[in-house]
C-alpha cells in the first residue's frame, strides 16, 4: 500500500495525492515495463528463435539433440560465385553489427523501450546517420550470408525469410513508433531522412564503418 503525505499545517483531512520518489520511480519503472511486454516481447521472441533456426544448426539440432552433421547433410551444395556473396555479406553483417554497438554507446539496448529521456538522446551520429538500425540490418546480413556460404536447405531459407520480416515488421512498426513518441519533431526529420536498414549510398556506409567521416 502506497504512503500518502500529509501536508504541513493543513487538516488531517487534506491529504497530498504525490508518493514518495521511491514509489514514482517504481511505478515507472512498471509502466515502462508493461509498455515494452505490450509492444515489442512478442517480436523480440520471435527474433529469439529465427535467427539460430536461419543459421546451419536447424530446429532437430536444437530441439531434439540431433548432430548437426546428420542434419546439415541433406542441404544443397552451393556455387563458388555464391559462396563469395556469402563471405561478403557475412563480413558486412558482423561489421554493422559492431559499428552500431560502437556509435549508440550507452543508448544501446536489448530492450525496444528506450530509458528515460534524461537518460537518453536520439542518436544519429556514425552508421546512425546512414542506418536506423544497423543490428538487425547486420543481422539478416550475417544470416543470409551464411546461408549461402554453407548452402542452406529450403527449411533455412524459409527461417531467414521469416527473420527478415519478423526484425523488419519490429524495425518499422515497433521501434520506429517509440522513436516518434519519444522525440516528436526531431524524430519525424531523421526518419525520413535515413533508411531503416537498406542504406542508400554504400559509400556513406563504409565510411561510417570505418570511421572516415
Amino acid at each position: 500500500m502506497s504512503t500518502i503525505r500529509i501536508a504541513a499545517g493543513s487538516p488531517e483531512d487534506d491529504r497530498g495525492s504525490s508518493l514518495p520518489d521511491d514509489d514514482d520511480a517504481n511505478a515507472q519503472s512498471d509502466a515502462l515495463f508493461v509498455s515494452w511486454i505490450g509492444r515489442g516481447v512478442h517480436f523480440s521472441l520471435a527474433q529469439a528463435l529465427l535467427v539460430p533456426a536461419a543459421l546451419p544448426w536447424s530446429w532437430s539440432t536444437m530441439l531434439f539433440m540431433v548432430p548437426a552433421s546428420t542434419t546439415d547433410a541433406a542441404e544443397s551444395f552451393t556455387q563458388p560465385a555464391a559462396q563469395l556473396v556469402g563471405v561478403l555479406l557475412a563480413t558486412l553483417g558482423v561489421a554493422m553489427m559492431a559499428s552500431g554497438i560502437r556509435d549508440i554507446g550507452s543508448n544501446f539496448s536489448f530492450f525496444p523501450e528506450p530509458k528515460p529521456a534524461e537518460e537518453h538522446s536520439l542518436s544519429t551520429v556514425g552508421i546512425m546517420g546512414v542506418v536506423r538500425h544497423p543490428q538487425y540490418a547486420g543481422t539478416l546480413a550475417f544470416c543470409w550470408g551464411v546461408a549461402l556460404v554453407t548452402g542452406a536447405s529450403p527449411t533455412r531459407m524459409l527461417a531467414c525469410m521469416a527473420t527478415t520480416i519478423a526484425l523488419w515488421l519490429n524495425a518499422d512498426l515497433d521501434e520506429d513508433r517509440l522513436i516518434k513518441e519519444r522525440y516528436g519533431r526531431a524524430a519525424d526529420e531523421y526518419l525520413e531522412r535515413v533508411p531503416s536498414m537498406v542504406p542508400r549510398d554504400a559509400c556513406a556506409l563504409i565510411r561510417a564503418m570505418l570511421r572516415l567521416s
